[in-house]
């Protein structure tokens, strides 16, 4: 498949074109995808269709865990599948490893980011081609840690093909298959001393009062050829600056949320997926309407 062919370069061009309607952020984000599949070999950077499309295949091996979706197949949205495959289709084409290593996202509420975040906890532990992956559920309360660790756990045991793949245990979800493991990590818990991760997804990051627990995640990925710090919000605004030091090779998916004010149509909020270049878009960006702003590689 060619790559301007494939779902995330529909989605662009969709949101170019008008057909799905999206607030400039998006609009940002879907040019910057195009522009960089007609341009990105410049800078040694390649799409690459079969990577992005594995990711968006493995979703449908999960299952919804509660609610009257409970059991039914989880099935991406065009919206999803542009941030999904943006953040695994992406690659240096010189060593094959991914372009984004670090990446915010920012959607409303009850759009599903718990679930949506377990596509990519998993998928990084089975399928990535790396040792011993480590994967963390972290938070600054281990209430917010076991609320992504214990979904991921109801989700291993709803679908049988990773019950066969996954051992579950009471602190640990074990990959014999990889020999790595996924856990929860919490700044009020246990010590995040000697971690090794691939891939951390950070949740509720709006709620991180400072950059310590952000700080020893990320550090700790350097042994790593190819890590993935997968931070989530509800809100931007209260830190921004926090997240502001990573915008060398951070991706932000914004949402503008019922006070904002945003009408908007076809989709459940999600109003920014991709990336725009560095301090100067975040600033401005920051300025459109209370959109909120979005830092990029």
């Amino acid at each position: 498949m060619e790559a301007i062919d494939h779902p995330v370069s529909r989605y662009a061009l969709d949101v170019i074109e008008g057909e799905v309607v999206a607030g400039p952020l998006v609009r940002m984000a879907c040019e910057r995808h195009l522009l960089d599949l007609e341009t990105g070999a410049d800078r040694s950077l390649v799409f690459d269709t079969e990577a992005a499309d594995m990711v968006i295949r493995f979703a449908k091996v999960l299952r919804h865990t509660t609610g009257p979706m409970a059991g039914a197949e989880l099935a991406l949205q065009p919206w999803q599948v542009f941030r999904h495959g943006s953040v695994f289709g992406w690659k240096h084409a010189e060593t094959g490893l991914r372009r984004f290593r670090a990446t915010y996202h920012q959607v409303a509420k009850k759009n599903g980011k718990t679930t949506d975040t377990a596509v990519p906890m998993l998928f990084t532990q089975l399928f990535d081609g790396e040792g011993a992956p480590q994967g963390y559920c972290a938070a600054t309360t281990r209430d917010q840690a076991g609320l992504l660790f214990n979904e991921i756990k109801r989700m291993i045991r709803g679908s049988p093909a990773l019950s066969s793949l996954l051992d579950v245990f009471k602190t640990q979800i074990q990959s014999p298959r990889t020999n790595g493991y996924i856990a929860a990590l919490s700044r009020d818990g246990n010590s995040a001393d000697g971690i090794n991760p691939h891939f951390a997804a950070r949740d509720e990051v709006h709620r991180w009062t400072d950059r310590e627990l952000a700080d020893v995640v990320t550090n700790s990925m350097i042994a790593r050829a190819q890590p993935i710090d997968w931070a989530i919000g509800d809100e931007l605004d209260a830190h921004l600056d926090v997240d502001a030091r990573d915008r060398d090779a951070v991706i932000h998916f914004g949402a503008v949320t019922a006070r904002d004010g945003a009408t908007l149509v076809g989709e459940p909020f999600p109003v920014f997926t991709g990336t725009i270049n560095g301090l100067r878009d975040l600033t401005e960006a920051n300025a459109m309407g209370r959109t909120r702003g979005v830092i990029g590689a």
